[in-house]
């Protein structure tokens, strides 16, 4: 005999309003979803797998220091060795998306900026490091 646990009629929990939605929804198949998940990670892996071959290729790590070639490539690399070099300057830096968007703007154009505690220089070449230590206001004002 099966439980009937009403949590799972509680249009609160998003999984009853999913389960509503597939039933409502007959081109939404969850065969077909499941299938469109499995190719989006196998798409996934293979953007992993050239993010790892184009940092091996551009990217030259010097203790907490960064140079990045990124000549060339598309956005989504582009974006994904950002942020490698923020994490290898500060490990514990993991800005995403419009913070990425226009770091890289930033660093195309030539700019300097600052994300997540790193410096970065745009040229030819990026170079990423420690960002200088932030002076206290107050510390001036006494």
């Amino acid at each position: 005999q099966l439980a009937d646990d009403p949590a799972n009629r509680d249009p609160r929990h998003f999984r009853t309003r999913a389960r509503a939605l597939l039933a409502a929804t007959p081109w939404l198949d969850a065969a077909r979803l499941a299938d469109a998940a499995a190719h989006l990670g196998d798409a996934e892996a293979a953007l992993a797998w050239a993010a790892d071959r184009a940092w091996a290729g551009s990217a030259v790590v010097t203790g907490d220091r960064v140079t990045l070639d990124v000549t060339d490539l598309p956005a989504e690399l582009v974006q994904r060795l950002l942020r490698r070099a923020l994490a290898a300057v500060v490990p514990a830096a993991a800005p995403r998306g419009p913070a990425l968007v226009r770091l890289a703007a930033t660093l195309a154009a030539g700019g300097t900026a600052t994300l997540a505690g790193v410096r970065a220089r745009g040229g030819p070449v990026w170079t990423f490091g420690p960002a200088p230590a932030r002076r206290d206001s107050a510390a001036r004002c006494g």
